[in-house]
């Protein structure tokens, strides 16, 4: 072979192997759970989420009718994902999702997204506007400090909608720090950066041995917060508590009560700290 076709062979290898990463990248619709998925597990899909990354258009992953337990600790962390390259975790047509995750072990997580932009979890399906058909369960085993949702460092845009998150303890387990949604920048890698453009809305956030909702960002600002027409309900200290350093917040809405006397002394629907900036708190 000639030096040239030696050339040409190497060149149309390089386009292929271009071509390979290109489309290795996840995008379009994926499949979790059901009849011939592609993706066993919801843990499954986080994993090659990570592994490929996201290519054009972003990715949905529809997850099939049933309920799926999960180990604790999925994690997405420093995707690549943005405007125009979305993720989408939501039920598929006509299916009902419950997600279950023991919690065990001190700072504990069921689902973390971290340092990443523009993830979405929904439990509306395909081509609803109204309907919660997605139900994340932690299940607490230890009086630690664990979280059923926790949004963390720099992870911009990120949206939970239409979800029943729920934080429970077995019997006798009640106390420590637990809370269904929590944002926050305590023990990650510096330097500490806020979570921006954060939305949580149409949800019905259940329990937590604190809070219910939870914000403390420390060293950095969190801007547009917009916790909107939730149900937040049967949390034993605060319902919503913005510890510190947001701005431009909007908390409209939301019906925030209890149903049992379980609770702790200093008992609050809605707290703020120092530091949070033109905070708008209305029509709860």
């Amino acid at each position: 072979m000639s030096f040239a076709q030696k050339l040409a062979v190497t060149a149309f290898c390089l386009v292929l192997l271009a071509a390979s990463g290109a489309s290795a990248q996840l995008v379009g619709t994926r499949t979790i759970g059901g009849s011939t998925p592609d993706y066993a597990t919801i843990e499954a899909a986080i994993d090659d989420l990570a592994l490929q990354g996201v290519g054009a258009g972003g990715v949905t992953f529809l997850i099939r009718d049933g309920v799926y337990d999960e180990n604790a600790n999925l994690f997405i962390t420093d995707l690549n994902s943005s405007a125009s390259a979305p993720v989408v975790f939501r039920p598929d047509v006509d299916a009902t999702v419950v997600i279950n995750v023991d919690l065990v072990g001190d700072f504990s997580w069921g689902l973390r997204v971290h340092n990443s932009d523009h993830v979405t979890f929904s439990g509306l399906r395909p081509g609803e506007t109204r309907g919660i058909h997605m139900t994340i369960n932690g299940f607490r085993n230890a009086d630690d400090d664990v979280f059923v949702i926790w949004i963390s460092n720099g992870s911009d845009h990120v949206t939970l909608e239409n979800l029943r998150v729920e934080s429970f303890a077995d019997p006798g387990q009640d106390t420590g720090f637990s809370t269904p949604v929590y944002l926050s920048t305590f023990s990650v890698p510096t330097p500490p950066i806020g979570m921006d453009d954060f939305t949580l809305r149409n949800a019905e956030i259940v329990g937590g041995s604190t809070f219910g909702v939870y914000l403390d960002s420390e060293e950095t600002e969190n801007h547009r917060i917009n916790i909107v027409d939730n149900r937040i309900w049967d949390w034993q200290k605060d319902g919503i508590s913005l510890a510190d350093k947001a701005v431009d917040a909007n908390l409209e809405g939301n019906e925030i009560f209890q149903t049992f006397a379980n609770a702790r002394s200093s008992v609050f629907g809605i707290t703020m700290g120092a530091g949070n900036v033109n905070t708008r708190v209305h029509r709860n």
